[in-house]
């Protein structure tokens, strides 16, 4: 030990603790890899409960092959877990109570404390997210891939579920950055392939997905992670359903807004990765100007496209989906400014923007499980187009059979059933007739074939009996006749 840290060492010792602790950081700064002032410093900035992040680093990097400063060592370290571990319970304790204030200090202290020990990161992050004091669908991805879950949220997507709480509730938002923090630091620590590793990746997915943020990092993530699990396979089915939504979004808006190009432009893109959704082939039907023989042509094949057996997307094919629909930007007709086509107004001048509906917005089927009934009724409006209201109203039937019950009673469905009869034939419309009214008419007719037979044989009857007589004069006539 040199006297200059021997005299810093004495001032620690005394009253004079702050001018020895700026000492010694200015002696660290000529003199970095001694190991006797780094070893002091953090002894006591550990008593002080100061420069968390130092006290890390060093005890995470420091050696010695000397005994006395090796035991030092070896005892700061054990002190050191213990206290991180009680920043972790001390975090935890905040957020049971009311009043208990933010736990983000406890949580970041204990992984600078700790910046290599993956469980420490982990256990912070999952705190979070069951910050009622419940559990959390997040518990799930630590069980066994053979056991049965015993509730609904380990087969279903849920943002947030908490047990018995009657509200499942979701992390506050300025506590989002710290998960993402303590999650990226697991995966940075954790090697692929080993369960810590995977959960980390899944739990951050998972709330990169709660959390709106959807980008082709979250696609690389999930790829790392191989095959699906039956523990998180809802969570990889979510990741796809935002991307094909994503995807197909991002069409429908330039579609609205009066740009086919680029619609057209992602619509091929996803022609050539394979990807035809009902959803995606009713915006390429859509596109075409209505009455048109391109677009009748183009709602028959896509109604013999839907009807095709869909194998599930991959994630290498959704990548370049993803990053095409996230990097084609619309001119706002205002100030020129570059939003997102799904704005429907601009967020830097406020200007409404132009749209234009399509069938999904016309007839109200904007549900994605309505995708092939609007296929249908698109074509019934491109058979109507071409004079054929047989054929339109036979597919408007297809529609109906695909929809609740209480659509076809809706306006604008209605009227189109109403506009396509009067134009039908009357022979082909009692062949448009419903099988239920279609026998209704038949019993009717046989019931009054019945009624007019009887009627002719007994008076058959009465002819039979008084030939040449007339009935008398204030005689009512029989009652079979009446």
């Amino acid at each position: 030990m040199s006297n200059a840290l021997a005299d810093i060492r004495a001032k620690l010792d005394g009253e004079t603790r702050d001018e020895a602790l700026s000492l010694l950081n200015q002696y660290l700064l000529d003199h970095p890899d001694d190991t006797e002032a780094r070893l002091t410093k953090a002894e006591t900035s550990f008593q002080a409960k100061i420069d968390y992040e130092f006290i890390g680093f060093t005890l995470a990097t420091i050696a010695s092959d000397d005994a006395a400063q090796h035991d030092r060592i070896v005892r700061l370290r054990q002190k050191v877990e213990e206290r991180a571990w009680d920043l972790i319970g001390s975090g935890r304790s905040r957020m049971r109570t009311r009043m208990g204030g933010d736990p983000i200090a406890d949580f970041d202290n204990a992984v600078l404390l700790r910046p290599r020990d993956p469980v420490v990161a982990l256990a912070a992050a999952l705190a979070l997210l069951r910050h009622n004091g419940g559990s959390s669908p997040f518990d799930d991805l630590l069980d066994d891939d053979d056991r049965e879950s015993s509730s609904s949220s380990a087969s279903s997507f849920n943002p947030f579920s908490f047990g018995r709480a009657s509200r499942p509730g979701v992390p506050p938002v300025h506590w989002n950055p710290a998960i993402e923090r303590y999650l990226r630091r697991v995966i940075e620590l954790s090697e692929p392939g080993y369960r810590l590793h995977e959960v980390a990746v899944v739990c951050l997915i998972k709330h990169l997905l709660n959390a709106n943020k959807l980008s082709s990092e979250t696609l690389t993530l999930m790829e790392t992670l191989g095959e699906p699990r039956k523990t998180w396979l809802a969570v990889y089915d979510e990741l796809i359903n935002r991307v094909l939504l994503l995807v197909h979004d991002t069409a429908a808006g330039f579609l609205r807004a009066g740009d086919p190009a680029s619609a057209r432009r992602i619509l091929a893109a996803c022609e050539a990765e394979g990807l035809q959704t009902p959803r995606l082939l009713l915006l390429e039907a859509d596109r075409h100007p209505v009455g048109s023989s391109a677009r009748r042509t183009a709602f028959r094949k896509a109604l013999r496209l839907a009807d095709a057996a869909r194998p599930t997307p991959t994630l290498a094919h959704l990548k370049p989906l993803l990053t095409l629909a996230q990097g084609i930007q619309y001119k706002c007709r205002i100030c020129g400014r570059e939003i997102r086509p799904t704005s429907e107004s601009c967020q830097f001048c406020e200007s409404r923007q132009a749209t234009h509906a399509l069938l999904v917005d016309r007839f109200e089927l904007r549900d994605p499980d309505y995708a092939v009934a609007a296929l249908h009724i698109g074509c019934a409006e491109a058979m109507e187009a071409a004079g054929k209201p047989a054929a339109a109203l036979a597919e408007l039937h297809r529609a109906l059979a695909l929809l609740p019950s209480d659509y076809g009673d809706r306006d604008v469905l209605a009227s189109f059933r109403k506009r396509l009869a009067p134009r039908l034939p009357i022979r082909r419309l009692s062949r448009s007739r419903s099988p239920r009214r279609s026998e209704c008419c038949a019993r009717w007719s046989r019931q009054a074939s019945r009624r007019m037979l009887s009627q002719r044989s007994c008076a058959s009857t009465i002819a039979t009996r008084s030939p040449g007589k007339s009935s008398p004069p204030h005689s009512a006539p029989p009652s079979s006749v009446g």
